[in-house]
């Protein structure tokens, strides 16, 4: 973990770093309330990370989490078929929504039929794989989205709904049907 950090503090003065003895500093584990050996505790200003992993994966997830102002919005469509967030399946984004999460980002979903603008909040719009197209309202409502300067991340499949391929070529997206086959994978 040293080294870790050691490379961290190096590509940024901002981040310092301290080991700490419990059994030489008993004052500093009550302070922060440690209860396991081999907890890393990160700050920023108010803010408090806790790990007790030293895997660089974990590391970084947590110096990203504390040291965003505030939490990102991601919200993936539903309603036409799209793929879930909320199913773990083979043709769900369970793991993606975890994944995410543990960026610091929190993810929600969204019915556009059911509204005609967006949350405040959207930092980014994920479609991932509509099958059915997407109502006139509901395009003209991304159009806006888009316009007004909103990210949007298009997951495409081989069954994208023929109204989502006809809106992407406003934006210069050409989209074929053609699929790219792995022969040593299979």
């Amino acid at each position: 973990m040293e080294n870790l950090l050691k490379i961290y503090n190096y590509h940024s003065k901002k981040i310092k770093y301290e080991f700490i003895d419990p059994d030489k500093n008993p004052g500093m584990v009550k302070r922060y309330d440690v209860t396991q050996d081999g907890t890393t505790i990160l700050e920023i200003g108010d803010k408090e990370s806790r790990i007790t992993s030293s895997d660089e994966e974990d590391i970084t997830n947590a110096i990203i989490k504390i040291s965003r102002a505030k939490k990102k919005v991601l919200y993936f469509l539903e309603g036409h078929g799209e793929a879930s967030i909320e199913i773990s399946e083979e043709t769900g984004y369970t793991l993606a929504k975890e994944a995410l999460e543990k960026l610091a980002y929190e993810v929600k979903k969204l019915t556009l039929a059911l509204s005609d603008t967006f949350p405040q909040d959207c930092a980014l719009l994920v479609i991932p794989g509509a099958k059915k197209d997407l109502l006139p309202n509901e395009l003209e409502t991304i159009r806006n989205y888009i316009s007004e300067g909103g990210r949007i991340f298009f997951m495409i499949d081989p069954e994208t709904a023929p109204g989502l391929k006809s809106f992407l070529t406003e934006y210069g997206i050409q989209l074929e049907d053609d699929l790219i086959v792995d022969t040593v994978s299979r």
